[in-house]
């Protein structure tokens, strides 16, 4: 940088000058981008575990295992991150179907230039809005039918974002439970200490074998594997019974979770005969199990 015979030892080049200034302001933009992201996922999960909007750190079970379907053990709200990836391909169908729109002709016109859209780079003077276009050519190649998305005469939103999540494992024991409730049973299979507390450790066999004989079933608690072969060998119809023992089973499983989570991260502990009768209440006020099956209050 030169003034008036003055040197300074270095000489500013405008063009990387310009070159850093849009980078860090696409840096920028990327930062909110991910922040607003955040922030609707914070307030659905805070809404989620407390029913209020206002902030709280209360989450149970991590918001990507809560967006898998039902069957896969979720409860299947739809993932932001995917669902905004797969409407910002929408924009790039429209790039690759030619459509009549102002701002499909301008970028074809500036920067595409009669070039294949799936093979050309990401260029390097567009905006933010029109890179994030671009680079979206790359998460649709990555799923298997991406390609084809583009070139179809119609773009849907909801296919290309099942596409995108891709395969997911069916959890039978699950198709069981919700089957008939729609209780904190879920996501159990990737919490780790889950096969620990279901039901190995004394206290919650204590209660589960209490519930079993309150419910009318001979036979004593075992392991958590050992009680999903048994629910699917043997309560595995939708008749009354068979129901009222799956919705018993994930209440139970409810109870003691939340237990669980009382005695390590509130330091509150409570006798287990507290939660069998905290259990046989709960699941008598069912209106569905009162009609169904006939078991006596504590």
């Amino acid at each position: 940088m030169v003034f008036a015979g003055f040197n300074f030892g270095f000489k500013f080049d405008f063009a990387s000058g310009v070159k850093f200034v849009k980078a860090y302001n696409n840096k920028r933009q990327n930062q909110r981008y991910k922040k607003v992201l955040k922030l609707i996922q914070r307030a659905c999960t805070t809404f989620l575990w407390t029913g209020s909007s206002i902030a709280s750190r209360k989450a149970l079970v991590a918001w990507d295992y809560l967006c898998l379907p039902k069957s896969s053990g979720g409860w299947k709200p739809t993932c932001m991150k995917t669902w905004n990836k797969a409407a910002i391909g929408k924009l790039l169908w429209n790039l690759a179907q030619k459509k009549d729109k102002a701002w499909v002709r301008w970028v074809h016109e500036y920067y595409i230039k009669g070039k294949n859209i799936t093979l050309m780079n990401t260029p390097s003077q567009a905006s933010w809005v029109v890179k994030k276009i671009f680079d979206s050519v790359k998460t649709l190649v990555g799923c298997p039918n991406g390609l084809s998305f583009l070139q179809s005469q119609s773009y849907s939103t909801r296919k290309v974002y099942s596409e995108l999540r891709g395969y997911l494992p069916v959890t039978g024991y699950l198709n069981l439970v919700w089957s008939m409730t729609k209780l904190a049973a879920f996501a159990t299979k990737r919490m780790k200490p889950f096969p620990t507390v279901f039901f190995s450790c004394e206290f919650s066999a204590t209660i589960w074998n209490s519930v079993l004989y309150w419910f009318g079933v001979s036979r004593c608690s075992s392991s958590w594997h050992d009680e999903l072969v048994f629910l699917q060998a043997r309560f595995n119809k939708n008749t009354g019974l068979h129901q009222a023992y799956r919705m018993v089973l994930s209440i139970s499983i409810y109870i003691i979770w939340r237990e669980r989570n009382y005695r390590k991260f509130q330091k509150s502990y409570q006798d287990w005969q507290v939660l069998l009768k905290e259990i046989k209440v709960m699941a008598f006020t069912c209106s569905s199990l009162k009609q169904k099956v006939h078991l006596a209050l504590p």
